[in-house]
Order: C-alpha cells, then structure tokens, then sequence
C-alpha cells in the first residue's frame, strides 16, 4: 500500500482460504460457480486488498496461488474472458505487455462516481488482479504500474 493511503474497511487479513478469498473478490452471484472452479483448479490461498491514495484515487489487488502453473493459467485465461467478452460501449480492452497483462478500461462511472481499469496476469502459480479507481477517465498506465509492481514481488519470491 503507498505512503499516505488508507485501507478499504473490507480489507481482510492475509492469507485467505478458498471461501473468503471468492467472497472477497467475486459478486455474490459468482461465488458457488466460483468457489467450485477455484477448488476444482487446486487453489491453496489468496489475498485481496484496496486501498484509498491521497489523490483520491483507489486501487484494489488480489493474488490467488494455486498448487501449479495449471491452475493459475486457468483461472486467468477465465478471467480475461469474462472481462474481455461483451465489452460494451464504455469499455475498451487494454493490454500490458510487459506482464502479458489483459483487461478492460471503463469509462462508465461506478456507483461511487470512478471510472476503473481491470488488468490480470499469470505469474507461475498465481493469478494477479488488480483495479485503479478514478474519478476522471480512466487509468490503464497507473493499473498497468500497480500490476507491474505485484508482479515483480512475485517473481523475487519464487
């Protein structure tokens, strides 16, 4: 988390098991289709995390490992789909190809009044994604930035 910001109330404490690690990433909707997938791709724990900066701007990540590479892939290649098929008049695809990273820009307020970039990449046995929250358009650089960042983390520790 960046000097000076402060921590979204829901922020849980790492690590998180399968059930509070969907419920902390995925709609309500998801969570029994979700929680089967993730169990089915062997996922062994995860975090999620957000943030509010001084700018006002948020930022959300979360990190899921699973027990290999497999696993990980699978569950980003869903999530690139589910993020990147449909994509509506407010939305762009964007991309950062130092990370592979793949996502979409929306440019559609949230109820908060934020425009957000969704980005994810696969790092060896981890799913990364991670959200920048503005209140102007949005902020694939910044997102791209973020992910750089949990990337890098991720690739020393392994």
């Amino acid at each position: 988390m960046p000097s000076g910001a402060t921590p979204w109330k829901e922020d849980r404490k790492a690590p998180l098991g399968l059930t509070a690690f969907v419920r902390g990433f995925y709609v309500k909707s998801a969570w029994d289709n979700e929680e089967k997938q993730y169990a089915q791709r062997k996922f062994l724990s995860g975090t999620v995390q957000g943030w509010i900066n001084s700018d006002n701007s948020q930022q959300f990540i979360s990190i899921a490992r699973f027990a290999n590479p497999k696993g990980a892939q699978s569950a980003h290649n869903d999530l690139v789909d589910a993020l990147t098929q449909d994509v509506s008049k407010n939305e762009t695809k964007v991309t950062d190809p130092v990370d592979q990273g793949a996502g979409i820009a929306d440019s559609q307020p949230d109820s908060l009044g934020n425009d957000e970039v969704d980005l994810c990449a696969q790092v060896g046995d981890y799913l990364v994604d991670v959200h920048e929250y503005t209140a102007r358009t949005p902020d694939p650089d910044a997102a791209a930035e973020l992910l750089r960042q949990q990337v890098a983390v991720l690739k020393k520790s392994r």
